[in-house]
């Protein structure tokens, strides 16, 4: 059964690997990255001829805006922390928990060492959430597999002799990928509950430049 998934999971990448080599191509064919490089480098030493700092108060405080805003989008998702089955939410969250990190990392080098403890945070909720998000969709597409291979059988063979020696090893994949998903969601619970404290400590640093 394992074998199986296996087998299926490397047909379905080997068909999506074209699209994404072509895609790959036109992009370096457009030769979009160097001119958002070159453009970029013309506005940055356009400012600095002007004499515009990189951490004016301006810039702090859009800063702050920023962070303030994800780090709402992520709190707006509390209530569901405790409710394992809401599936939907919790990936979400984890959506939001990544926005909040790559919107730290942008700022970072406006608050020189004060994010972190924020930026550390904000990447383990994103991959513990992230790695109940993979159980998810494991246990989401497994169950299917079994009909899906009656399907083929049927159309390519004519019969389904043999399907039989598929379920023990999608049973034993589906248990595993339970059990995972139990302990990641004990980890994350428990790391949630730590997060409160830095989230505070957070809005008290960006706070500063709002006043």
């Amino acid at each position: 059964g394992v074998q199986r998934v296996l087998l299926r999971l490397r047909q379905q990448r080997a068909r999506l690997q074209r699209p994404v080599l072509c895609a790959l191509d036109r992009l370096a064919g457009d030769r979009l990255i160097e001119d958002m490089e070159a453009h970029l480098r013309t506005v940055r030493a356009a400012a600095q001829l002007q004499g515009v700092e990189a951490a004016s108060p301006a810039l702090r405080a859009l800063a702050g805006e920023a962070i303030t805003a994800r780090l709402a989008a992520l709190l707006g998702y509390e209530l569901y922390v405790h409710q394992p089955e809401r599936v939907a939410e919790l990936h979400a969250m984890r959506i939001a928990a990544k926005r909040l990190r790559y919107t730290l990392e942008v700022f970072a080098p406006l608050y020189p060492g004060e994010l972190k403890t924020p930026l550390k945070t904000a990447k383990a909720l994103q991959e513990l959430l992230g790695d109940i998000h993979d159980c998810d969709v494991w246990l989401a597409r497994l169950p299917r597999v079994l009909e899906e291979e009656r399907t083929r059988a049927l159309d390519y063979l004519g019969h389904t002799r043999g399907l039989s020696r598929l379920i023990p090893g999608l049973h034993a994949l589906e248990a595993d990928r339970r059990a995972v998903r139990d302990a990641r969601y004990r980890e994350f619970t428990a790391a949630w509950t730590k997060t409160l404290a830095v989230w505070r400590e957070l809005m008290e640093i960006v706070k500063m430049d709002g006043e």
